[in-house]
């Protein structure tokens, strides 16, 4: 089976809200196969462009199912 990949553009608006959040999500995510892949400030646009993302994260889960079991 292929893998499945979840990208997500995070704004952050509340930091102690969104620690909160990254503490308890990463064993939630571990439970279901995922792993990430970037973190924090890891992206970068080389070819320039329309989009300026605050943060960018992308997970990868061994297969689509255990991305929807997760989600």
């Amino acid at each position: 089976m292929p893998k499945a990949y979840l990208i997500a553009e995070h704004i952050i608006t509340e930091p102690a809200v969104f620690e909160e959040y990254r503490v308890k999500v990463g064993p939630m995510i571990e439970k279901y196969g995922g792993r990430y892949l970037t973190k924090r400030d890891a992206h970068r646009f080389p070819e320039g462009g329309h989009w300026e993302p605050e943060r960018v994260v992308i997970i990868e889960f061994p297969d689509r199912q255990s991305l929807y079991d997760w989600s």
